[in-house]
């Protein structure tokens, strides 16, 4: 019998209540009834037996449970941790993260990965060896039974747990999670395997009972043993918080049509979350099975990882609803919500969308989009999806992009609910999180990784499913090509860190294990796996992961684990050379951090072409030798008279091992015909040519774009400005490859260019070759820009061009584009019920600011800020703003630190930080600064605020880009604040920071410059 087969068979359901009461050894003797779905004990929580089949000894056990638990309570609250004190508005200058402004197309998706989402996380051991971050395993959890009563009025919830455990080692600790919860101690019980119950609560039995906040451990220290091979109960009651921080059990709310405040409770349990919700070993090794209970007001309705059985009103007049037990899963997985949700359901009954009721109608994508992405990724796998239901929530608050909770995923709204608003890129973006988040369901859940150190064995397959599930379901929108940008380009840009840490890599502290949810987990992850398609085949890699997650369904994993299950498929189709494993290959990839760059140098006269490698930085490492990391590199090569670029032949022509010094490829082309290595960009690494086959490359994009396809074409493009810009490739050799983009119809090469003119934006705003990158820009977009036009509804994947093509045309100052941003933000400003072309509205915003009728435009804009109280319309409305003309930004600038100013300090910094990241207003907010310095000391010293003036000073200076400006402001600086040590100190710093930031244009600018003069 399989296991999907066992878990719908009665017996199963009987052996489960059976374990769970603790009472195997009385199955012989008693009648369970298994109709009645015996729940087990907790405070509150229903005992549902048949009353014939049970003897006196076990009623008078359950009988004895019972009333411990329903004890007089003695509250033991253990203390709170105090709120941090109010910040500066100032402070947030401290900062110095650039986003992108919003007007600027973004070469990537909006954030799935999940490192920001909160500070407060506690990172726990990277082994069982005495790490003070992890628990002890003396103790092994089995069956959590968990029932909570949200309360609305209060914000809090009321909470009992059950917990079935397994003795492993002897021992008179109970060491386990728990974060922002006060227990009442006389309400702790435990019973043993002989029945036996006793209150921790007795001082007889407990000998000390503490919470260490720093490790979020409860520790329960007994003056009896707990024995090797013995399984206890342990009850506990408690209360908690549903918080506003987006994490763990927390509260989130909505404002209907008519204004009215809807809240609802829900949870995000990743990583450490789970803890402020119920007590648990909340580390994901430790899997288990959840019963969950919910009790809750008659407005509204629960919704858990398993179906509802049973669902009551109580004398209390409140809802319980208990929810089936799940398979072992780990804490992080566990999710419920109660709002007053509406949902939709398929014909079969197990695919569920749950949202607010006036955005249901919204779902009918998503729905479609889930099934289908559940049918494909268990054909890809092997194996059926193993839960009765799939749920998938919209949440009105959400920190992460998603959650992938075994059979309750939840999202933001944006991200589930299509919305007449909604961009182009966010509707992809929605399918490409869905196949995500449901690829978790096979490879996180089903099969999870066993400590955070690998989080990439959960995040870089979902990243990997993304695209390749979704491009099943919607060839036609080139996800795999888009893939290669914002997955394989951006790691690949991340990993040049010297510091960088590698894909397996061990954490132990808060900040480590924050730093795995990263792009080099996610992206590099999805890279590399993707990688590993093309280089075994991806048949053999089907066969490694059906091998992988049916060995170890129900388990935590390492890499080995996977390593072994793929290399056995590996030997089996002798998919690899003889005497090398996927193991050693794989785990040169995931056990060192970076990016190797192939150097391919070829002899036209041998017609050979000599490979080496080396890891790839920006600026010599340090230590230097990190240059000598070497890994098991596959290497395919396409020839300019005989490239085939289908996926078949794509599997590597020849191997680079990391002894080899260098291989010698022979050729087949002439010597006036090009040879591309890697090519669709398959492999995780850069190539670096010798200068003629660059120029070959750059003339064949140029003259026949077609000839290459588009994933090749990023590639080239990519990987020559990023060598460029790395000392190891000349500027006059990169900058050809942008001229093809004057023909580009597709949206890769121009997510890659985005990303490119973006970089050389930041380098060039404000220096004298600033005219000429602006007029090489509009000749690069002009044919594109005429192609896709400023609006209408065309196809999808020109509606996705627009996107990159529009904003880059706008900025580049194409009369027309700035006409039609003009004219549309006028109107809307004159009416706001105007519609406005979603995947353009930021340009409009920002670019009618440039037109003809800017400054009124400006004007209208600058009121709307000043009167909306809704703080994200503020926020959005202040980054628009800062793309005004000088003299209307200058004026606002001014306006809001006078003395009769009508904004806060929150939005004078909100309008500074807005302007620092457009780089080509920066020479504009720094010349504000340096003529109204006192005049900003004088605003925020009113309110307490010191060092206003120096604060701002120091982000522009740190922005700039010429030694020109670098010059004329320490001048200025010297002539000002020579005198005051401390701020004058600050501003030195902030000289040495800006020098460094000057390297590029000591090095490169007047390569780049001459270029930009001779193309413009």
């Amino acid at each position: 019998m399989n296991v999907t087969d066992y878990r719908n068979d009665s017996q199963y359901r009987c052996d489960l209540v059976v374990f769970f009461l603790g009472l195997h050894r009385l199955r012989r003797d008693y009648t369970y009834n298994c109709e009645n779905r015996i729940m087990g004990v907790v405070s509150g929580g229903p005992l549902v037996v048949s009353k014939s089949s049970m003897s006196m000894p076990a009623l008078l056990l359950l009988l004895a449970v019972a009333v411990a638990v329903a004890a007089p309570a003695l509250a033991v609250p253990l203390p709170r941790e105090s709120s941090p004190a109010p910040r500066s508005p100032l402070d947030l200058l401290d900062d110095r993260t650039r986003v992108l402004a919003p007007d600027m197309a973004d070469p990537l998706p909006p954030a799935r990965i999940r490192s920001s989402k909160r500070a407060s996380r506690v990172a726990v051991r990277a082994d069982a060896n005495g790490d003070p971050y992890r628990l002890p395993s003396s103790l092994i959890p089995l069956v959590y039974q968990v029932e909570l009563t949200p309360d609305f009025n209060s914000f809090t919830f009321q909470g009992s747990a059950l917990i079935i455990v397994n003795c492993v080692e002897d021992t008179y600790k109970i060491v386990l999670h728990a974060k922002e919860l006060d227990f009442d101690s006389t309400e702790f019980y435990i019973v043993d395997d002989r029945n036996a119950y006793f209150p921790i609560g007795d001082i007889s039995s407990v000998k000390s009972w503490t919470l260490d906040k720093v490790h979020d451990f409860l520790t329960i220290e007994l003056n009896m043993l707990l024995t090797k091979g013995n399984r206890y109960r342990f009850i506990f009651a408690y209360t908690g918080k549903l918080n506003d921080d987006l994490d763990g059990f927390y509260r989130s709310s909505y404002k209907t049509a008519d204004g009215e405040t809807r809240w609802l409770a829900t949870t995000q349990f990743e990583e450490t979350g789970a803890r402020r919700a119920f007590p648990c070993w909340d580390e994901p090794s430790f899997k288990a099975r959840f019963y969950i209970i919910i009790d809750h007001d008659q407005t509204r309705s629960a919704v858990s990882n398993m179906p509802i059985v049973s669902s009551q009103l109580q004398d209390t007049g409140l809802i319980q609803v208990q929810f089936d037990g799940t398979l072992p899963i780990s804490t992080y997985l566990v999710a419920f919500i109660v709002s007053d949700f509406g949902s939709v359901t398929n014909c079969e009954g197990n695919f569920t969308l749950y949202a607010r009721k006036e955005l249901l109608e919204g779902g009918h994508f998503s729905q479609v989009i889930g099934q289908r992405a559940l049918q494909l990724l268990a054909e890809y796998n092997g194996i059926d999806y193993m839960l009765p239901k799939e749920d998938q929530a919209a949440i009105p608050d959400f920190a992460a992009g998603a959650m992938e909770n075994w059979g309750l995923v939840t999202y933001r709204e944006e991200y589930l609910i299509e919305q007449d608003s909604q961009t182009i890129r966010i509707a992809e973006y929605m399918m490409t999180t869905i196949c995500h988040e449901l690829g978790h369901q096979w490879t996180g859940d089903l099969v999870t990784l066993d400590w955070w150190s690998h989080t990439w064995l959960n995040e870089g397959f979902a990243d990997y499913f993304e695209n390749y599930i979704c491009d099943l379901i919607k060839p036609e929108w080139h996800l795999r090509d888009k893939g290669v940008v914002y997955d394989h380009q951006q790691a690949m840009e991340n990993d040049v860190i010297a510091s960088q840490h590698a894909m397996s890599s061990p954490v132990s502290t808060p900040a480590e294990d924050s730093s795995k949810f990263d792009r080099i987990s996610y992206s590099k992850g999805g890279a590399v796996i993707r990688m590993w398609e093309y280089m075994l085949g991806v048949d053999v890699l089907k066969a490694g992961m059906h091998r992988y997650l049916s060995v170890h369904m129900f388990k935590n994993t390492q890499p080995a684990d996977l390593f072994g299950a793929i290399d056995f498929e590996v030997k089996k189709a002798k998919a690899l050379p003889e005497g090398v494993s996927f193991g050693q290959i794989a785990s040169t990839w995931t056990e060192q951090p970076g990016v190797p760059v192939v150097s391919a140098v070829r002899d036209y006269d041998k017609k050979t072409l000599t490979l080496s490698q080396q890891r790839f930085f920006y600026a010599t490492p340090n230590p230097p030798s990190l240059l000598n990391q070497r890994w098991f590199i596959p290497v395919t090569i396409a020839e300019q008279s005989s490239a085939d670029w289908t996926d078949a032949a794509l599997k590597p022509t020849t191997w680079m091992r990391p002894d080899d010094k260098q291989v010698v490829q022979p050729l087949n082309s002439a010597a006036n015909e090009w040879v591309l290595v890697n090519p669709k960009e398959i492999g995780y690494y850069r190539v670096n040519y010798d200068t003629k086959n660059w120029n070959m490359l750059a003339q064949a994009l140029t003259s026949n774009p077609s000839s290459i396809p588009s994933a090749s074409r990023s590639q080239l493009l990519n990987d020559a400005l990023a060598l460029a810009r790395g000392n190891q490739l000349d500027y006059s050799v990169a900058l050809p490859f942008l001229n093809f983009l004057k023909m580009e119809h597709e949206v890769a090469p121009w997510q890659t260019a985005t990303a490119s003119l973006n970089f050389l934006r930041s380098k060039l705003a404000g220096t004298g070759a600033w005219n000429s990158f602006l007029s090489v820009v509009r000749k690069l977009t002009q044919q594109p820009y005429d192609f896709v036009g400023y609006g209408g509804a065309p196809d999808h994947e020109t509606r996705y061009l627009r996107y990159y093509v529009v904003s880059y045309a706008c900025y580049a100052g194409n009369e027309d584009c700035i006409s039609q941003a003009n004219n549309r933000l006028k109107s809307w400003l004159a009416d706001s019920n105007t519609k406005l072309d979603s995947d353009t509205a930021a340009v409009s915003w920002c670019y009618g600011l440039r037109g003809a009728d800017g400054s009124s435009n400006f004007a209208g804009l600058k009121a709307k800020w000043m009167a909306t109280t809704d703080p994200d319309t503020r926020a959005t409305l202040v980054s628009y703003l800062a793309c005004g003309k000088s003299n209307d930004l200058t004026s606002l600038l001014t306006e809001t630190v006078s003395s009769n100013s009508k904004v806060t300090q929150e939005d004078v910094v909100a309008l500074w930080k807005a302007v620092l990241n457009r780089p080509e207003q920066v020479p504009t907010l720094l010349k504000f600064a340096q003529d109204n310095y006192k005049q900003v000391d004088a605003y925020f010293s009113a309110s307490g605020a010191n060092g206003g003036a120096v604060k701002l000073l120091v982000n522009c200076i740190e922005a700039i880009t010429s030694t020109d400006a670098f010059n004329d402001a320490r001048r200025w600086v010297e002539n000002n604040y020579k005198g005051q040590t401390d701020s004058y100190n600050a501003l030195q710093t902030a000289f040495l920071s800006a020098y460094e930031q000057l390297d590029w244009y000591r090095k490169h600018y007047q390569t780049v410059a001459d270029w930009l003069s001779r193309n413009a």
